[in-house]
């Protein structure tokens, strides 16, 4: 009972956060409208836990926001609202938190495909079927074709591929950390460009056979820095994660409902990364959208919430603003400033590898 109150609490409080500054700043803005600045400040925006501070206009398409927050208190477990299967339509009491205020169109593909505390859709991953996409990434590498390595496609492959080759120095001999997936192509493609070794975080349980690549749950994560061990603070050079995060908080995968799920999530990993590392990050950018309960398509209103406390590198791959498509994944390349001082040499910004190649041209013809 006392549970089910602190899920009622909060669901209220937060949305009645949302909703009063979406009245104090005017409702009859434009759906595809970046938010006004005193907006993004507004207490309570980007949940409980991240408390924006600053916004500053210095890098191009989108604003930058800085946050603070606790690291441990991130991980904590709360008391979010949970059930199974998730629910088919956002509950109401939640709607103007995840809408923004009604700002973000929401429209419906539902999944229930539960792995939160149970094991991964692909529990095992042999050495050998690593080594196959590490095998297969060293080939194109060396000038051939660009292949198809997951359901993506070729075009990802080569926009990632793409990405590690020009911030190659922050891959190879590297430990780096893959944030959310089903296979290890991701994984391989890492080791094939030479990142020393991996460690990959899912929330179902994944069993590697591969001496480099090894996993962990957010719940492991949760326990440990719970139990007083903050050995995996600041511990990854690098973090990469591509059509994962756009889901979190949405219950598609058993977690429990949170409308800053993502943003929550992201600032996670601004703990897990060292201050000045950087954050590969791919999911659908375009216009503002929940596809309820599959994911979210980033735009120009939480495009900014959900890179708090990141530095805007550059953007491999197309979009476009105001096409809601998730299908359009490009990667943002982002710097790590959570933690940053004038002291911190790896904080100031990076150069791009002028030598880095463009893979999305090697693409093999017939292969989307």
């Amino acid at each position: 009972m006392k549970n089910n109150m602190h899920h009622v609490y909060f669901n209220l409080l937060f949305s009645l956060i949302i909703t009063s500054f979406l009245f104090a700043s005017g409702n009859g803005a434009a759906l595809d409208a970046p938010l006004a600045d005193n907006t993004y400040l507004t207490p309570g925006i980007a949940g409980p836990l991240v408390s924006i501070k600053r916004v500053t206009h210095e890098q191009k398409l989108f604003p930058m926001l800085t946050a603070d927050y606790n690291c441990p208190a991130l991980f904590e477990t709360r008391p979010l609202p949970s059930s199974w299967p998730p629910p088919k339509h956002i509950p109401d009491v939640l709607r103007s938190a995840y809408t923004i205020g009604e700002r973000v169109p929401v429209s419906e593909m539902y999944f229930a495909q539960k792995y939160a505390g149970g094991d991964a859709l692909h529990g095992v991953w042999p050495y050998r079927e690593v080594e196959n996409y590490v095998s297969q990434t060293r080939t194109f590498l060396r000038g051939g074709r660009v292949r198809r390595l997951s359901r993506y496609g070729s075009k990802v492959t080569g926009d990632v591929a793409t990405a590690l080759s020009a911030w190659e120095k922050n891959i190879r001999g590297k430990h780096v950390s893959v944030v959310g997936t089903e296979r290890p192509w991701l994984e391989g493609m890492l080791l094939g460009f030479g990142a020393s070794n991996i460690t990959t975080i899912e929330y179902g349980e994944v069993k590697s056979f591969h001496p480099q690549l090894k996993t962990l749950t957010p719940m492991a994560i949760s326990s440990q820095l719970n139990a007083g061990n903050d050995s995996l603070l600041g511990v990854f050079d690098s973090v990469f994660s591509f059509s994962s995060l756009e889901h979190a908080g949405l219950g598609r995968y058993g977690d429990p409902l949170n409308p800053v799920g993502d943003v929550e999530a992201v600032a996670q990993i601004s703990c897990l990364l060292k201050p000045g590392g950087i954050f590969f990050l791919g999911f659908g950018i375009g216009q503002d959208k929940i596809e309820w309960n599959a994911h979210r398509i980033y735009g120009k209103i939480r495009l900014p919430l959900v890179t708090t406390n990141y530095r805007l590198l550059e953007i491999i791959g197309d979009f476009q603003w105001g096409i809601a498509d998730w299908r359009i994944q490009p990667i943002l390349v982002l710097q790590n400033m959570f933690g940053c001082s004038d002291s911190i040499k790896e904080c100031e910004k990076p150069e791009r590898n002028r030598y880095a190649i463009d893979y999305s041209k090697r693409r093999k013809s017939g292969r989307k």
